[in-house]
């Protein structure tokens, strides 16, 4: 998916707007933790809830269903894949996650 085309946030929550394909993410900002039953119920973007760390958003993400692959290649992934995700204010977008199933170390991507 890449890097997101427009952020807006509001109090409790950020949205990553993606140019293409009319995607866009709602992420929670308000220090709830991931929705025991939502993080269960895995999905092609699964659960995500951030954080600021400073300038950087920081997006943890579990629930993924594992239909998707990983970049190019593409590496495949089982539904326990977890991601971190790091959105920084000068616009570097970078994510690292980890498997318990079918890969065997993490993998992570950066894009400006």
């Amino acid at each position: 998916m890449g890097p997101p085309a427009k952020i807006v946030q509001t109090p409790t929550e950020v949205i990553l707007l993606y140019a293409q394909g009319n995607q866009f993410r709602v992420i929670p900002i308000d220090g709830r933790p991931h929705d025991p039953i939502k993080s269960q119920d895995t999905t092609w973007y699964g659960d995500a809830v951030g954080k600021w760390e400073g300038d950087t958003l920081v997006v943890d993400i579990v629930g993924f269903n594992d239909e998707s692959w990983i970049e190019w290649p593409g590496w495949f992934h089982s539904n326990n894949m977890h991601v971190i995700e790091k959105l920084h204010a000068h616009r570097q977008h970078a994510a690292v996650g980890g498997d318990g199933g079918r890969s065997r170390r993490p993998r992570g991507a950066v894009s400006r």
